[in-house]
């Protein structure tokens, strides 16, 4: 089972009563810190990987993606391949639980590298908390933090299906008697008890460690309030996507959830080129990142540059011209050729047969040559190259006739 969602968001809270509940002991996983003293629940293993594979995209994790990765496109697939020794031993295991945030946007690699589905279980948590608790552990903007957020949940949405598990993180933290903690209980219960077989799920019902999970929930780990932000219009957007998603009207499931995410206004993406445009460059705006940098960079001599370019201009330029007069003098050699054969064949009867078909063969060879000549003319370094052949000329007719002064 894998447990997704953004970022400071809960998932190690809830990887930790899924693994409590099934009784699930592992080495490897990262060790507690000040920002999770319980615990990331988190093997070591799959957060490097994540991380290896979204660098290898153009990505990080404070660096997402704007649009759901291709996993099958190009040579990526070519690297999960080998992930399949990678976690031979993990996905062998009837209680394999892990948690990486990261999986919201690599789950589709883990489709090629484990050849099934997997289980998925999702926490949910107000933006404005992720927000200001990416704040306090990185230092993080918190246009920055909203966007992460969005990007992840919106991701994650993509993936979700029916028989998966969608927990709000503020309900889980309200468990002592609440009935929207205890709903939140119920709803992990049953969770296990779609994933598990009969027998397993009945072993677990009796263990005591899942009456105790309880006493793994300390609402004391919210220590990032949803207190308003600076209302800028990505907050406002954030939160309203928030309150549908925590409307009693609407029922919160991975339909509703892929229905509220999906859509993406295009100041959104212009907000994203702003916020993800800065250091290394990602790749929806490597271009804008390659703007900043050439600002960035020291001042060049322009007439050298000019001059280094109008040379290498030229000298394609040259290259053409000389191809193609090549080509002139060849169909000029054939015609001439079929000219002498069509005056031989006239008075040499007697070798009109071969005659006829060295015509032949020679008519096919220009045509080949004309329609060469023709595709040349009309291809795109022709084209490209017209300002500079004409900017050639211009700069013969000076070198020719130089200004007078007077």
């Amino acid at each position: 089972m894998f447990v997704i969602g953004c970022h400071r968001s809960g998932t190690s809270l809830l990887a930790s009563i899924i693994s409590h509940c099934l009784g699930e002991k592992r080495t490897g996983d990262m060790d507690a810190a000040l920002d999770n003293p319980r615990g990331f629940f988190e093997s070591n293993r799959l957060s490097e990987f994540n991380e290896n594979i979204l660098k290898q995209c153009g990505f990080s994790w404070d660096r997402p993606p704007l649009q759901p990765l291709a996993w099958n496109f190009g040579d990526r697939i070519q690297h999960l391949i080998p992930a399949r020794v990678l976690f031979a031993d993990y996905a062998t295991q009837n209680t394999w639980v892990d948690k990486d945030p990261r999986l919201s946007i690599s789950y589709g690699a883990f489709l090629h590298i484990l050849l099934k589905p997997t289980p998925l279980a999702f926490s949910l948590r107000h933006p404005w908390a992720v927000a200001r608790s990416l704040q306090m552990r990185n230092g993080m903007d918190q246009e920055k933090g909203l966007m992460l957020w969005l990007l992840y949940n919106r991701h994650a949405s993509r993936y979700l299906k029916a028989n998966d598990l969608i927990i709000h993180y503020e309900n889980l933290l309200s468990n002592s008697g609440n009935a929207s903690g205890d709903s939140s209980l119920k709803a992990i219960e049953q969770f296990l008890q779609k994933h598990l077989s009969a027998n397993s799920f009945r072993a677990l019902a009796m263990n005591n460690s899942y009456k105790n999970i309880h006493s793994l929930i300390d609402p004391n780990l919210q220590r990032s309030s949803s207190k308003e932000l600076d209302k800028t219009k990505l907050a406002s957007y954030c939160e309203e996507i928030y309150k549908q998603l925590t409307d009693n009207k609407n029922a919160l499931n991975s339909e509703n959830l892929y229905s509220i995410f999906d859509p993406l206004p295009g100041w959104i993406v212009d907000k994203y080129d702003q916020i993800m445009a800065t250091g290394y460059p990602s790749l929806e705006y490597l271009g804008q990142s390659t703007y900043n940098q050439v600002l960035a960079a020291p001042a060049a001599d322009p007439a050298a540059e000019v001059n280094e370019k109008l040379e290498v201009a030229n000298k394609q330029i040259n290259e053409i011209i000389e191809n193609q007069e090549k080509d002139r003098n060849l169909i000029a050699q054939q015609q001439q050729e079929l000219l002498e054969l069509k005056l031989e064949a006239a008075g040499c009867k007697q070798q009109e047969i071969g005659s006829a078909e060295r015509i032949k063969d020679l008519e096919y060879k220009i045509s080949v040559l004309q329609e060469y000549l023709n595709q040349l003319h009309k291809s795109l370094s022709w084209k490209v190259t017209a300002p500079l052949r004409l900017l050639r000329r211009g700069f013969k007719f000076k070198t020719t006739k130089p200004l007078e002064h007077n």
